[in-house]
C-alpha cells in the first residue's frame, strides 16, 4: 500500500482501544532484509550485500513485478472501487529494477538462502539470528501504548 492508502485504512480501523500496525515493507519478513543486518550475518562489507541484493532483485525482476501487480488489484478492489489509486507502473515503472519495497519478503528470503552459498560463501538465513534494531517501528508502537 501506498502511504495515503495506510493512513486511509488506519483512520477507517483504529480508535483509542485499537492500533493498527502496518509493516514498512510487504510482509513482517521484509524486517529480515535490512542491509546492515545481512552485512553482520554474513561477516561481508554493506557494499557486497548491496551488490548481492541488487543481483537477485535484477534476476527475480519478472517475478516481483508480477507479485506486485497482483497486490496492486487487491488493493484497487478493495480501496479504490471507484478509481483514484495511483497506476502500478507509476509506483514500479515499468524500465525500472524492482526495489526491496515492491517485493515479498518471504520470496526475498528464500532467494537468499538458495543464492548465498554460491554468492557469499555461506548458507545465509537471516531469520536465525535475530537483532534488537530490526523493527523499531513496531516497538516505537508498543511503547507509545503504554505513554
Amino acid at each position: 500500500m501506498t502511504d495515503d492508502e495506510v493512513h486511509r485504512w488506519k483512520a477507517e480501523i483504529e480508535t483509542d482501544q485499537i492500533k493498527c500496525f502496518v509493516t514498512l515493507g510487504s510482509d513482517i519478513e521484509s524486517y529480515f532484509l535490512n542491509i546492515e543486518h545481512l552485512a553482520f550475518l554474513s561477516n561481508h562489507s554493506v557494499e557486497d550485500i548491496s551488490a548481492f541484493m541488487d543481483n537477485i532483485l535484477r534476476t527475480n525482476s519478472g517475478d516481483i513485478r508480477n507479485s506486485f501487480s497482483n497486490k496492486r488489484r487487491e488493493i484497487n478492489t478493495r480501496m479504490h472501487r471507484d478509481g483514484g489509486s495511483p497506476p502500478t507502473n507509476e509506483l514500479l515503472p515499468a524500465n525500472s529494477v524492482p526495489q526491496l519495497e515492491h517485493a515479498v519478503g518471504k520470496f526475498i528470503l528464500k532467494k537468499i538462502r538458495g543464492t548465498s552459498l554460491g554468492i557469499l560463501g555461506r548458507v545465509l538465513d537471516p531469520i536465525t539470528k535475530p537483532n534488537q534494531n530490526l523493527c523499531t517501528d513496531l516497538t516505537d508502537l508498543i511503547e507509545s501504548m503504554y505513554d
